[in-house]
């Protein structure tokens, strides 16, 4: 009896200790003399050693303009004995680099501290310490995305006589407080997880709970308010508006382009291709402390910039060439987020150049050397971006990618034997993402790297790349060709007495049943992919083939097509498949999901026996 109670016991307890967590997550933010000092102490449960791989590196993100105090940091056994306190010498400071510029303003401290017995807990404090800040607190109850989050608090201290702005999207209930000249807020979480992410689905960031504590009124760089989006834009104006100090030599430079240049475009296209050539882009944060630009002359001397000094350099030259254009301010990235226009505030992670042409505009993206002029590509696309004009601030809507944007063409032609080896020759043609991703590949001047991605562009299986090469297209400065050889087998499969050709699929992610969706469906941008595949078989009476049925089907979402024809002793398959962007309701996901199924049965029936 005594063994079966016990059991009982685990087994109820189970579901509740089985997973690690972050079990306390203590935020509390202090203003006062002119300082913010923002406090987190953290504990995080770990339960097995593929959490403890997962979670046991711990990063502080923090930069040269943050003061940074690690109070403590140790390692806490199951049964609540403190095994391991960390030294400084534990501590590793770096430069926070990412993929695509060589410097970056954050650094990262870290810490890595794992145990061999579960479970066991991490637990940290440190305090950051920040002269000037445009933002108190933007805080979500929760510190990793796979991880629940048991205990979770906000606290922010304010001076008494200080109006700050508080934006509390899921109403979480506050305590207030008055004590000696201070006012206290105070927010608590329990038990909170972030939802998985969907399949075409939002993101689980955008629909958690968050908290954001604004001063309405601040001194950074000049004073400003957060009131409205006008405060806001005349602020940014003000920053920007006498950074334009170009050299005498870039405005010489300007001179001899305009001279030679038969329009306003073709100004603006010389222009913004001398940038490309003769700067390069380092990546300095905007949304927190980098939203001090430098001048035009810092650009011009030293040859590189983060995207506001970039951005700055090219409004110059403009300038000095008589053309106007605006500092616009983006949340970019290749998925969507939304601003919250209800909350003026600085939303806002990149910037961007607006050229009004006439009836026309063109935008420019000032921190690539590897994109064409007058390309609007996916970080960008499809969203508002807030154009910086003396008291007319506005949002403009950044232009989507159509379908004829983003459309990549590909052609197969394969020779195969009866046992489905042979060669392939591949002809690419792409538009959109896939550019991009080619343009960038085709930079890296280490072979081994490209090779090593090259087969991403390539939806075949059993195949190895012989060559390959990636070209500008002479027809459209948009897109890019890349042409392959390969090797190849498995191409025909055999059953039983039949040899048979499976034309390859077009595929989505995994969906979940429509009965357990939770969120909207979305698709940021449009894909399009027209595939068309020539077979040459040795051996094979192409003429006593039975072909599938051609098919087209068509819905809100999008349309499929495929065919298939004999020319001569070739096999010849035409398939597109085309999806469209927008967010749709969840009772949407019902249609989507059989259109998908349909796709999926279409091509299922769709083998070909070739004898």
């Amino acid at each position: 009896m005594y063994n079966f109670y016990n059991w009982l016991i685990i087994l109820i307890c189970y579901p509740f200790i089985s997973y690690s967590q972050v079990t306390e997550y203590h935020t509390t933010v202090e203003v006062k003399n002119n300082k913010v000092e923002t406090t987190c102490e953290i504990k995080i449960k770990i339960n097995n050693r593929k959490e403890s791989e997962k979670y046991s590196k711990i990063e502080i993100l923090h930069s040269d303009q943050m003061e940074l105090k690690i109070h403590d940091a140790y390692l806490i056994e199951g049964y609540g004995e403190k095994v391991r306190k960390l030294k400084k010498k534990d501590f590793l400071e770096k430069s926070a680099k990412f993929s695509g510029s060589f410097f970056m303003d954050y650094k990262v401290t870290s810490f890595d501290i794992k145990h061999s017995t579960y479970p066991y807990y991490i637990y940290y404090k440190y305090t950051i310490t920040e002269a000037s800040t445009l933002n108190y607190a933007s805080w979500r109850p929760y510190l990793f995305h796979e991880l629940p989050t048991f205990n979770a608090t906000l606290k922010v201290i304010v001076p008494a006589e200080e109006t700050v702005k508080i934006y509390n999207d899921h109403n979480i209930p506050v305590e207030k407080s008055v004590n000696k000249g201070e006012i206290t807020y105070l927010w608590k979480v329990k038990n909170f997880e972030l939802p998985e992410k969907e399949s075409y689905g939002e993101s689980p960031t955008e629909l958690s709970a968050e908290i954001t504590v604004l001063p309405e009124n601040f001194e950074y760089i000049k004073h400003g308010s957060f009131e409205s989006w006008k405060s806001i834009g005349n602020w940014q104006y003000n920053i920007i508006k006498d950074r334009n100090d170009l050299p005498e030599s870039d405005k010489e430079i300007v001179r001899e382009i305009c001279q030679n240049s038969n329009s306003k475009k073709e100004i603006i296209s010389k222009l913004y291709n001398y940038l490309q050539k003769n700067t390069r882009y380092i990546n300095i944060s905007i949304d927190k402390g980098g939203l001090d630009p430098y001048p035009a002359s810092y650009v011009s001397k030293n040859k590189y910039g983060d995207c506001k000094a970039l951005t700055i350099y090219m409004k110059s030259l403009l300038e000095e060439a008589g053309i106007e254009s605006y500092y616009t301010l983006v949340n970019a990235g290749k998925e969507i987020h939304p601003i919250n226009r209800s909350i003026p505030s600085l939303q806002f992670n990149h910037v961007i150049l607006t050229v009004p042409v006439q009836s026309d505009t063109i935008w420019l993206e000032n921190t690539t050397n590897i994109l064409p002029f007058d390309y609007n590509g996916s970080f960008t696309q499809n969203r508002y971006g807030f154009l910086i004009d003396k008291d007319q601030s506005k949002f403009i809507r950044i232009p989507k990618l159509a379908g004829e944007d983003n459309k990549v063409i590909t052609t197969y032609n394969f020779e195969l034997n009866q046992n489905g080896e042979g060669k392939v020759s591949i002809h690419k043609t792409a538009k959109g993402i896939e550019f991009e991703e080619m343009a960038y590949l085709n930079s890296i001047l280490d072979r081994t790297i490209t090779d090593e991605y090259i087969s991403d562009f390539i939806h075949l299986r059993n195949f190895v790349v012989n060559n390959w090469i990636i070209e500008k297209n002479s027809e459209d400065n948009h897109s890019l060709i890349l042409s392959a050889d390969l090797s190849i087998k498995k191409a025909l499969r055999r059953i039983g007495p039949y040899l048979i050709l499976e034309v390859p699929h077009y595929t989505f992610k995994k969906l979940d049943k429509p009965s357990e969706r939770k969120t909207k469906l979305k698709f940021d941008f449009p894909t399009w992919e027209v595939d068309q595949y020539t077979y040459s078989i040795t051996n094979i009476d192409l003429s006593k083939i039975q072909l599938p049925e051609n098919k087209v089907l068509s819905s809100k979402f999008g349309v499929y097509e495929q065919n298939f024809r004999i020319d001569g002793k070739k096999l010849i398959i035409y398939k597109s498949l085309n999806v469209y962007s927008g967010v749709y309701d969840k009772k949407s996901y019902q249609d989507f999901y059989e259109f998908t199924d349909q796709i999926k049965e279409i091509q299922n029936q769709s083998i070909i026996k070739l004898k």
